[in-house]
């Protein structure tokens, strides 16, 4: 027997042992499967009764009342119950799930999730309760992958107690894949909730300290609005205070001022107090008027024309005054009195036509407003150690008081405090500075100053009055001194020359009035008028009893040194050109009419120098015809040809008497005031002289002849503070050019062997001047 072949059939396995075999294998296969499936079918939803009978709620919808179910997963901790085996479900039980028709098509359309509160199943939500309330994974799939694994617990049943249907083998693999998709998806989830909640976080942090930045930042703006403290190379780090709202702040900050009014007691500090005005003022302040005033040669709008493009150019200016030849300097320069105005020549020619066709429309007349009221006018009083420097700044240790803040016209001087403390103190002091030296500013600015105090200085003679120094506009320039045309202003005033200081000054009260930017402002007007009446009180009243004086020269010879010094600062800054410029065109809509009001403005003064030097306020034609005539720059060229034509027109007058005003032969200021106060026409060239007009009653006629534009420094070219003044002051102004004007020059004369100075002067057309004043007295029924 072949050995080989026997053994080898006895080790062949039969086939149907195989059969058993693998039947094996494959039983034992299927048992491993389900037991790694069975926790995902445990998880799997249970389809039956949810939606009610609309049906279940669609993957990626909101659930009713708004709120989507909650992803979740069961943990002991969150469930409070033991994690159920993963080997085989408990006896008695099935695992949820869908096996029905409804369950297949379930699937077959996508995936459902439900609200816990419509399934009623009983979930139990992890820690992670809101990682979808917003029903979208933002993986793109539109919610197709968004499933919900929210364990049950096995053994449970639906809500009407059936028991759950089982799931088919291809609901399961299906269901296998989408919850490891699922699972990864609850993982990011996760992660980018926690991102979230970090960034909310951070972001809540960020937000509230925004919040602290910008409440800090309204408090600074505040504090400096109220209390502006500045680091000044002059002042350092005192407050400050350039307005009335500063000082009412800052006093009520200190305590020095009730909130519930606008005085304070007395005491170390500031005391601010109403000033008090008439009825006629309060109608100024609440509605200022406008006035009318005309030009009679009908070129006004073209020298503003020129003014403007010589504004607006870097190189006219160069040209004309060579510069180039004496700066080091080669960058262009602008015009000096522009002040920083720079228009286009388009916008100079728009403006130039828009004023000639203003003009053309109302018959040649120009409107001029005044500024309007932006509080009530006040008197502060500054008390403790208080010091007043070279230009009238108000100041401590802890503040200074800049009256002139919101239009100042210098920078700050240097301050001299420990000199001040030890050789200038006074017990109160008065300021009326106004930078500027010169007699226009000391009579026009500085008089004015002293009505709202007037009654006090008069009563109370050891008061002194803190006035600008001679060149105190100039930085650490100054001799500390008042010039002579201020102290003989204040003398006819009733006050001791004496008691006119200047330079840095210390003292225990300091006093300062509400103080007006310029000229065409209703507070000038209020004080101006108050000092016209004052001024004509005194003019005419012969028994007005003299001023002690501890003059020590009271001779002619000192009244013409003092002439001299006046007609050497007869010169007018022009500062305010800008503001000047601009107003020109500005179209009112209100009319010229000052009234017939003849109430007289009630002056602060307690002097009244008799009812009989004056019976009424305004002019009617009665009084004289001044013509003044100037010997030194601008004078008039054909004045004896003006003087014959005038004598033709209104010689013959019954009541209109002709008078000339020569600065040669007036020797005193109260000759002067005597000569303005009885006239009720005024006609003059350009120059400081015509400020007199303050003593002029309301209704009088102006005539001035003005300097014409020029490309270069002359502060008196086109100037039209004295028309301001004029219109300010109730007076009808008229303005006009000469037909030929000559500026100042220097010329060697080679017989005389010296170079010889003239000065300017100019040549007026006389017909046009005679024919247009016999119009405007026609018209106010002077003639």
């Amino acid at each position: 027997m072949d050995r080989r072949k026997g053994k080898g059939w006895n080790h062949r396995w039969p086939p149907a042992l195989l059969w058993v075999v693998v039947l094996t294998v494959f039983f034992l296969s299927y048992v491993m499967v389900r037991i790694h499936v069975s926790p995902f079918i445990d998880r799997h939803y249970d389809w039956e009764g949810v939606g009610g009978e609309d049906g279940a709620v669609a993957m990626g919808e909101e659930s009713p009342g708004g709120q989507e179910d909650d992803v979740v997963e069961e943990t002991p901790e969150a469930t409070g119950q033991e994690t159920p085996t993963q080997e085989s479900p408990e006896a008695g039980q099935e695992p949820p799930g869908g096996g029905t028709a409804g369950g297949q098509e379930a699937v077959g359309e996508g995936r459902r999730r439900v609200s816990r509160e419509e399934s009623k199943l009983g979930y139990s939500p992890s820690h992670h309760k809101d990682d979808d309330d917003d029903g979208d994974d933002g993986d793109g799939d539109d919610g197709d992958n968004d499933v919900r694994r929210d364990s049950l617990t096995r053994g449970k049943t639906d809500p009407n107690n059936q028991p759950s249907e089982v799931v088919s083998d291809e609901d399961l693999s299906k269901g296998g894949d989408d919850m490891a998709k699922g699972r990864d998806i609850i993982i990011e989830r996760r992660r980018m909730k926690e991102e979230v909640v970090e960034e909310e976080r951070r972001g809540g942090e960020e937000e509230e300290g925004k919040k602290e930045e910008e409440e800090e930042e309204r408090e600074r703006k505040e504090d400096k609005r109220h209390h502006t403290r500045v680091i000044d190379p002059v002042f350092g780090e005192r407050r400050l205070l350039r307005s009335y709202e500063d000082l009412v702040a800052y006093s009520k900050e200190n305590g020095w001022l009730d909130n519930s009014s606008s005085s304070a007691t007395k005491g170390d500090g500031i005391e601010l107090k109403d000033l008090s005005l008439t009825p006629e003022e309060l109608g100024w302040a609440n509605d200022p008027p406008s006035y009318r005033w005309k030009d009679a040669s009908g070129v006004f709008h073209l020298q503003e024309l020129a003014m403007c493009l010589l504004c607006g150019s870097e190189t006219l200016y160069r040209l004309s005054m060579r510069d180039d030849l004496v700066c080091r300097n080669s960058e262009p320069r602008s015009f000096l009195f522009c002040t920083g105005w720079n228009p286009t020549e388009s916008q100079c020619y728009a403006n130039s036509d828009l004023a000639k066709k203003e003009a053309n429309r109302t018959g040649g007349y120009y409107k001029r407003r005044m500024g309007a009221k932006s509080h009530n006018p006040f008197i502060a009083t500054f008390r403790g150690s208080v010091y007043v420097s070279l230009n009238g700044q108000v100041y401590t240790d802890e503040y200074v008081f800049d009256p002139r803040g919101t239009c100042p016209r210098a920078p700050f001087p240097p301050i001299k405090p420990e000199s001040a403390r030890a050789q200038n103190h006074h017990k109160k002091v008065y300021v009326v500075d106004h930078i500027w030296p010169g007699f226009h500013h000391d009579l026009s600015e500085m008089a004015p100053q002293i009505m709202p105090f007037y009654d006090e200085l008069l009563a109370d003679p050891s008061i002194v009055i803190h006035t600008t120094s001679l060149m105190s506009f100039v930085t650490g320039v100054g001799i500390g001194m008042p010039s002579t045309p201020s102290q003989d202003i204040i003398e006819e005033l009733g006050i001791n020359r004496s008691r006119l200081i200047a330079g840095d000054v210390h003292a225990d009260e300091v006093v300062v009035a509400d103080t007006p930017c310029g000229i065409p402002e209703w507070l000038y007007k209020v004080y101006a008028t108050r000092l016209g009446k004052v001024m004509r009180e005194r003019a005419l009243d012969s028994e007005t009893p003299p001023v002690p004086t501890n003059r020590t020269h009271s001779t002619l010879t000192a009244i013409v040194r003092a002439k001299k010094e006046a007609q050497d600062m007869m010169e007018i800054p022009r500062d305010a050109l800008e503001t000047q410029l601009r107003s020109e065109k500005s179209n009112l809509s209100k009319s010229d009419n000052d009234g017939d009001n003849d109430a007289a403005v009630a002056s602060s003064s307690t002097y009244r120098g008799g009812n009989k030097a004056e019976e009424q306020n305004t002019a009617t034609g009665k009084g004289t015809m001044l013509v003044i005539r100037r010997s030194q720059k601008r004078f008039v060229d054909n004045h004896d040809e003006l003087m014959s034509a005038l004598t033709d027109a209104f010689g013959n007058h019954p009541t209109l008497k002709l008078e000339v005003y020569d600065e040669r032969l007036v020797t005193g200021q109260r000759a002067i005031w005597q000569q303005f106060a009885k006239a009720d026409i005024v006609i003059a060239p350009h120059g400081a002289g015509l400020t007199n007009m303050l003593v002029m009653k309301r209704g009088g006629v102006v005539y001035e002849f003005l300097q014409p534009i020029g490309a270069k420094i002359d502060p008196a070219h086109l100037n039209c503070c004295l028309r301001d003044l004029a219109l300010t002051l109730g007076l009808d102004y008229f303005s006009d050019f000469p037909v030929k004007w000559q500026d100042p020059y220097v010329d060697f004369d080679m017989d005389q062997e010296r170079w010889i100075s003239y000065p300017s002067h100019m040549t007026v057309n006389v017909s046009r001047a005679v024919a247009f004043l016999n119009k405007a007295l026609h018209d106010k029924g002077w003639l």
